[in-house]
């Protein structure tokens, strides 16, 4: 996609498995104490629901919330992961991580609040995103 920035909201088609993963970028850039210099980004990938498999209920996902996600989903707040601005968009450039749509607002802020809500999201995201 041309024109695409890293900032909160957009999103990711990033391979993981035997498939892609769809990823939401929930900060930055931002350059974050102890991580250099370089502005970071932090994202989380949603995750299909699985009948009989657990899953984190910080922000479940309905089919059509975005387009890409037909099925009921997860954010996998566990998994998250930050990157440097840099790295990502040398791996969007390099068509290695391909842009989707956008999310909206109201969906950036449920994925976000998330972060604080689930029991799952590494103490390192916590303090990040300054959880109460």
């Amino acid at each position: 996609m041309q024109g695409w920035q890293p900032v909160p909201g957009q999103t990711l088609l990033v391979p993981s498995g035997p498939g892609l993963h769809l990823f939401f970028l929930t900060l930055g850039p931002v350059v974050l104490a102890d991580y250099g210099s370089a502005p970071q980004l932090a994202m989380v990938s949603a995750t299909t629901m699985r009948d009989g498999v657990p899953h984190d209920p910080a922000c479940v996902l309905e089919a059509g919330d975005h387009p890409f996600i037909q099925h009921r989903s997860y954010l996998a707040y566990r998994y998250m992961r930050l990157d440097a601005s840099t790295h990502v968009e040398k791996m969007v450039s390099g068509a290695v991580w391909k842009p989707h749509d956008p999310c909206a607002a109201d969906l950036l802020q449920r994925i976000v609040a998330g972060v604080c809500q689930s029991r799952l999201t590494p103490r390192e995201y916590k303090r990040i995103f300054q959880c109460p």
